[in-house]
């Protein structure tokens, strides 16, 4: 079996002690049941709207406990007219500080075309693969539209 050998040095300056917390920002209301896409969409919509920036596209993360219960909503990533950069590791961070069971994850596109591009369809296996090995299962990514109640999801088109 061959060992893995790595060099690390000890300099005489200080050795940094992180703390990491979760802030709380704000809140926003939501008085309905969480239990489909439909709802999550919703969720999803109204976060870009209130907190979001609706004329560009923004990548979010809703945070579900063991029971399916949100936890928490982040806004991971916000882009320009057809595009947010979504990193997994950025996706995931937040989930494993909320304690999260479980994520959605959903985006909006500013033109109203809610159908997944190409690079949509490979991020969700992408984001899939990754929940798996933290053990944080990606319940479904939602596409939604900002102006009207329409949305697409990859659970319910069978494409995760």
């Amino acid at each position: 079996m061959t060992q893995i050998k790595f060099k690390f040095s000890l300099r005489h300056d200080p050795i940094y002690v992180y703390r990491i917390n979760l802030v709380r920002e704000k809140q926003i209301g939501y008085g309905g049941q969480t239990s489909n896409s439909k709802s999550a969409a919703e969720i999803a919509r109204k976060t870009i709207v209130e907190i979001g920036q609706s004329d560009r596209e923004n990548l979010i993360m809703i945070a579900l406990n063991t029971k399916n219960e949100i936890n928490g909503i982040n806004i991971i990533s916000q882009g320009g007219l057809n595009s947010a950069p979504v990193y997994p590791r950025e996706v995931f961070k937040p989930a494993i500080l909320m304690n999260a069971a479980g994520v959605v994850i959903s985006h909006n596109h500013p033109s109203g075309d809610i159908n997944p591009s190409r690079e949509d369809k490979a991020i969700t296996k992408i984001l899939v693969k990754g929940g798996d090995l933290l053990g944080i299962i990606v319940h479904d990514h939602i596409i939604v539209n900002i102006d009207n109640e329409r949305y697409f999801s990859f659970r319910d088109n069978q494409l995760m």
